[in-house]
């Protein structure tokens, strides 16, 4: 890994390349895990590589260049997160947009679109540490010190980062189950 850092950190296209076919599948997971639309998370990864590139002179060694990666993933995914929230906040058309109907996440099985639909709504509701932990954690598979690392946490903040998320998703699903459940 410090071989393709170093190629990489002196410009080598092929080094870019390798990069590439290593962790774009990851890169495009896991931004199909936070914004749940397949043309967004293609335009994140791309964006990611992109900074990885321009940045890449400021990796230091100390952390692993997967856990960078997935850093700078995040922090992609929560910036287009924002502006899809600034603007449907500018749009008055008194429906909401952009809801996932298509949101097919190859980690998350979910007996039905509804009830996919339903959490991918409520992550989006949830404060950004929060849902940057249960994403890593839930469509990702990241242990909780994997956690830690991307988002410069200790474990013991995952931990309660992940349980006040649990607990805020309950909260925000109780009606949906409720509903649903008088009839299933």
């Amino acid at each position: 890994m410090k071989e393709l850092v170093d190629r990489l950190k002196s410009k080598d296209k092929v080094a870019y390349e390798e990069l590439i076919d290593r962790y774009n599948t990851m890169v495009y997971n896991t931004s199909m895990g936070f914004l749940g639309n397949a043309d967004e998370a293609e335009d994140a990864a791309q964006e990611v590589f992109i900074t990885v590139f321009e940045k890449i002179h400021k990796f230091e060694k100390r952390a692993q260049l997967k856990t960078w990666i997935y850093r700078i993933t995040v922090n992609v995914c929560l910036q287009q997160l924002r502006k899809r929230k600034n603007k449907m906040r500018s749009i008055f058309t008194g429906k909401a947009i952009n809801e996932p109907a298509d949101f097919k996440h190859p980690g998350l099985v979910m007996e039905e679109a509804e009830m996919a639909k339903m959490l991918y709504n409520a992550l989006l509701e949830l404060p950004d540490d929060q849902q940057t932990a249960f994403t890593l954690l839930k469509l990702e598979g990241l242990s909780y010190e994997e956690i830690g690392e991307v988002m410069k946490k200790s474990k013991s903040s995952v931990e309660s980062l992940l349980h006040r998320a649990k607990s805020n998703l309950r909260k925000l699903l109780v009606g949906f189950y409720d509903e649903n459940m008088k009839y299933g």
